[in-house]
């Protein structure tokens, strides 16, 4: 099961992206002081959204659930998730256990608003957020085999 970020957030992440990769030629020619301190920093985060935001979400298969956010991807053992909560500043996250059987947690972005996000576009995101961590507890509530936590 694939789960991925609102379509708009995902263009407008990929656009932040190519933006900022679009800036460093403008410095090169602008201001070579400024261009050989800002030039690597814009490139690597361009790249970054650029790549990794069609693919913001969340990916569940038999063994893994991988949580992918723009410059890494987390991967929870299915058997050891155990649930999904959301924080009091808009945030979502997974809960799980690691081997000792320490709580861990690891933040899903893609269905994250944060606190300064404005109400328009949390609004015109909730729904979908919403909708896809209802699914994914769905989907783990089918497939996880881990105890819950007291």
């Amino acid at each position: 099961m694939k789960l991925r970020a609102h379509p708009m957030m995902r263009l407008m992440m990929t656009l932040i992206g190519l933006a900022w990769i679009c800036c460093v030629p403008y410095l090169l020619a602008t201001e070579l002081v400024l261009a050989a301190v800002m030039a690597l920093p814009l490139t690597v985060f361009g790249v970054a959204f650029a790549v990794r935001a069609p693919i913001w979400g969340v990916t569940c298969d038999e063994e893994v659930i991988k949580v992918h956010r723009f410059f890494s991807t987390r991967r929870v053992p299915v058997g050891r998730a155990t649930g999904i909560r959301r924080t009091w500043s808009g945030g979502a996250e997974i809960l799980w256990r690691d081997e000792r059987r320490w709580p861990k947690w690891a933040r899903i972005t893609a269905f994250s608003t944060g606190l300064t996000t404005s109400r328009a576009m949390a609004g015109f995101l909730r729904e979908h957020n919403e909708a896809s961590l209802d699914a994914l507890k769905l989907w783990m509530e089918r497939h996880a085999t881990a105890p819950r936590p007291r």
